[in-house]
């Protein structure tokens, strides 16, 4: 059974990091479910280990055994919980994270456009006012309402490169 799970989980690992190299979200969703169930998995197995007393009879051998019980198969179960608890900790940390990123992608999908999205939330419209006086943009682009204004250009900049020549539209 182990090995056709994870011989499964190996299409569904590609598809995942399909999913976070696209930024798809629904790859993820089923990676992140066969993470979490392999992790529902794995923790059965040490549990099942351990509250069965039979980890010292396969690991240690009869001839230490008969030196002290107690200490040796007590040595043994502190091992295998030890590195079982390291071990679960850090799967339960890797399923978290694709969860993470899963969050992510659903509420950002498209990162590269929040760098527009705060440039455009920082610039300032002009709103079209015909009580506003006459600005420099307003008479360039004949947005105010005198049409006397319409179309005037501002005088070229003195002493500057364009100074010489138009550069307006």
């Amino acid at each position: 059974f182990i090995a056709s799970w994870a011989f499964v989980g190996l299409p569904l690992t590609v598809l995942g990091g399909v999913g976070a190299l696209h930024r798809i979200e629904g790859n993820l969703r089923v990676f992140f479910f066969y993470s979490a169930a392999t992790f529902v998995l794995t923790l059965t197995l040490p549990i099942w280990i351990l509250s069965t007393n039979s980890l010292c009879d396969v690991v240690v051998d009869p001839a230490l055994q008969r030196q002290g019980t107690a200490f040796v198969c007590g040595f043994a179960d502190t091992f295998v919980f030890t590195w079982s608890l390291i071990l679960l900790l850090t799967h339960l940390y890797l399923v978290y994270t694709v969860w993470s990123l899963a969050e992510d992608i659903r509420l950002i999908p498209n990162p590269e456009l929040m760098m527009y999205e705060d440039a455009l939330r920082a610039a300032k419209t002009i709103p079209y006012e015909e009580e506003a006086g006459p600005t420099v943009s307003n008479m360039v682009y004949g947005l105010h309402g005198d049409a006397s204004a319409r179309g005037q250009m501002p005088p070229p900049m003195q002493g500057g490169p364009r100074s010489t020549r138009t550069a307006y539209p």
